[in-house]
């Protein structure tokens, strides 16, 4: 069925003290056009939930916010000191306090303050949340979790995306409408067209008639007019076609992934379109014609945003 590019979905899972959640965002796009923000541990099965939403949406701008925090405070949340690098540090600025190696003496009981300053002035002492390592175990039983949890929210951006689509399949039919109402209303000013060309080329034909035989030139010049205005006066074909084209275009719409195909149909409709207004040479078919180009220009406006 037709689908918009434009969704949204949430959806929020709890596992082992963890609360997840995802949330996921798409706009039209001629591409698929994924931006992660990730906040929590387990960033590593990103790449696993990437083929995930590649999957089942296919096409357009799309952002997804994962989240994964503990349940049991904000206090879970706050970065944790890397004793490793603590005991470096130490290692480092203890001896001044001892042996300061030229440089003046430092009192120990200011060896706490000069750690802290330290630590605080280097962002790698402290790990992260989302940089606690876990188990291959954990890191296994985590990433069910969030296909789990990416399947329900693809599942509501999905459903979105055919809720939204509804409203354009309406208008997208109803502009095709207006383009056959349209197409239908120019034969009656055709027929007019027709009998002033006529009346034209024999009023021509009767003065080259009189010039026939003094000037033989005259007789190719009325041949070369005369296929002129046959093949100018005859928008039949350019007529059958673009019928054509407006039902192949209701046929097409509720195909899975039809905005590609929608949009080379409408490409068609403009050819057929411009050709016609081309031809006429009337200034009510021409009128016509603006009209069925604006109809067009609203289809193409919509298109951008089906799947």
């Amino acid at each position: 069925m037709i689908k918009s590019m434009t969704g949204y979905g949430k959806g929020i899972r709890t596992w082992q003290g963890k609360k997840m959640t995802m949330e996921i965002k798409s706009v039209n796009s001629k591409v698929l056009d994924m931006s992660w923000r990730w906040s929590g541990p387990y960033k590593e099965l990103e790449n696993d939930l990437r083929t995930l939403v590649a999957d089942r949406l296919q096409r357009g701008k799309v952002d997804i916010y994962v989240t994964v925090r503990d349940e049991a405070g904000e206090a879970d949340r706050m970065p944790e000191l890397k004793m490793d690098f603590l005991k470096k540090t130490y290692e480092q600025l203890a001896p001044w306090c001892v042996k300061p190696s030229g440089l003046p003496a430092v009192s120990t009981q200011w060896l706490p303050a000069m750690l802290a300053s330290a630590m605080v002035m280097q962002p790698d002492a402290w790990r992260r949340p989302e940089e606690v390592e876990c188990t291959p175990e954990e890191l296994t039983a985590a990433g069910a979790q969030l296909r789990a949890l990416a399947d329900e929210v693809l599942t509501a951006v999905d459903r979105f995306r055919a809720q939204e689509a509804e409203g354009l399949k309406k208008d997208l039919l109803l502009r095709v409408s207006l383009i056959e109402e349209k197409l239908a209303a120019v034969e009656p000013f055709e027929k007019g067209r027709l009998a002033r060309i006529k009346e034209k080329l024999t009023k021509a034909l009767q003065e080259w008639n009189a010039q026939w035989e003094s000037q033989p030139d005259v007789r190719n010049r009325f041949e070369e007019s005369l296929i002129y205005y046959l093949e100018k006066w005859d928008v039949t074909e350019e007529k059958v076609r673009l019928a054509k084209h407006c039902r192949y275009f209701r046929e097409s719409i509720d195909e899975d992934g039809a905005g590609k195909k929608l949009g080379f149909i409408a490409q068609e409709m403009g050819r057929e379109i411009n050709t016609l207004g081309s031809k006429s040479n009337e200034v009510e078919m021409q009128r016509l014609v603006v009209e069925m180009k604006d109809e067009l220009e609203k289809i193409k406006e919509q298109l951008f945003n089906i799947l």
